[in-house]
């Protein structure tokens, strides 16, 4: 199913994008159908919120670019790395 729904999206779009994480983050990482990450880290902790990776098991990422705002964010940008 996830990969039907992968392959839906890329037909339509030429690119699928997800904003937020949840399951169908955690699955999409689990299938291999990530293909970058973008990171955004604020100056700032809330205490309460969904953790990025918490459901994921470990996952080799290489690191793009990165790039400090004036306001102390930071923009990651990954690509996870293929397991062999």
């Amino acid at each position: 199913m996830i990969f039907t729904l992968a392959n839906q999206a890329r037909e339509r779009c030429g690119a699928d994008e997800q904003y937020g994480v949840g399951k169908l983050t955690h699955t999409m990482v689990a299938h291999g159908l990530v293909d970058e990450f973008r990171i955004l880290v604020f100056p700032f902790t809330f205490g309460e919120g969904p953790r990025i990776f918490e459901h994921m098991s470990v996952n080799t990422m290489k690191l793009l670019d990165t790039k400090t705002f004036s306001s102390g964010v930071v923009a990651h940008h990954y690509q996870p790395e293929k397991s062999a």
